[in-house]
């Protein structure tokens, strides 16, 4: 938090700011929804039952990144080796440097696509001979090439007679899911043991979340109205992020005029004064969506 947060916020009465803008490892952190924690549940089955590949999508902004810090945090101990594969944004030209440097595996000298895929395997081995397993989680798959993902599902098929050396969670946009729904990726998706998707709040689960969050960062219960709060949701369309950022507004400029809370006037006119750029109207679909594969 910078100087001038951490003074406002303290201002307001709060302790820590209660919306930070980098992902929280800390479940303790972190107030689900109802569907989001029922996604959570499906992701630690399929983790529990070692399905080859998981599949977490979402909406912008409804927490994806947030999940898979928390996962690999609840990671119980070393036996559970959990790597994360991000910033791929026009550089996924080649997945196993990022593959390998996510697990600090050095990259063979000289090799190509082929040796480090076998620099890859050879880890896995390893591990699986210690009694340990390993979880590759790669963000913003919907970025890969269907030959990259394609590569990711050939990591699976490495195993025993019993055990899967890799789990591979693949975790993205929307468009991820209609990728793997076509024909050309039908293999792959066949491969899915649980799949999870994260969408906006309703209204009672976006002030639960607000509430939430404001009372761990020590804020007063009376901080903001009722009205408030909804007026975050509605305007936000029950978008965490957005949610998060509105209310730190609505806090910065304080109440209104003759008013002694924040209420919902001073939340419309951190909306009307633009302060924020809000979600456009979402297309019709559900909150949450999950999928368990036998």
């Amino acid at each position: 938090m910078t100087d001038a947060i951490d003074i406002l916020m303290r201002e307001s009465g709060l302790e820590c700011r209660p919306f930070p803008a980098a992902p929280e490892s800390d479940p303790a952190a972190m107030h689900w929804s109802h569907g989001a924690a029922a996604a959570r549940a499906v992701l630690d089955y399929g983790l529990a039952a070692r399905a080859p590949l998981l599949l977490l999508t979402g909406d912008d902004g409804c927490g994806k990144t947030t999940m898979v810090h928390q996962i690999a945090a609840a990671a119980p101990d070393a036996r559970l080796a959990v790597g994360i594969v991000g910033g791929l944004r026009g550089r996924a030209g080649e997945l196993m440097d990022f593959v390998l440097s996510a697990f600090d595996v050095p990259p063979p000298e000289g090799g190509g696509h082929v040796a480090r895929a076998d620099a890859f395997v050879a880890f896995l081995i390893e591990r699986y001979a210690a009694g340990e397993r390993t979880l590759l989680v790669v963000d913003e798959a919907h970025l890969l090439t269907d030959e990259e993902i394609e590569t990711l599902r050939a990591l699976t098929n490495v195993n025993t007679a019993r055990d899967e050396l890799v789990q591979v969670m693949l975790v993205g946009g929307t468009a991820l899911r209609a990728r793997l729904a076509a024909p050309a990726l039908a293999h792959v998706a066949q491969r899915v043991g649980a799949t999870a998707h994260l969408g906006a709040m309703d209204a009672a689960g976006c002030v639960g979340f607000l509430r939430a969050r404001l009372a761990r960062a020590g804020a007063p219960d009376d901080l903001f109205t009722d009205q408030a709060l909804l007026a975050v949701a509605a305007a936000s369309r029950g978008v965490p992020r957005v949610a998060g950022q509105l209310a730190e507004l609505a806090l910065v400029i304080g109440p209104a005029p003759g008013e002694d809370r924040i209420g919902a006037r001073t939340v419309q006119q951190v909306v009307e004064d633009g302060l924020l750029m809000l979600p456009p109207p979402p297309a019709p679909s559900g909150g949450a969506r999950i999928r368990l594969v036998a």
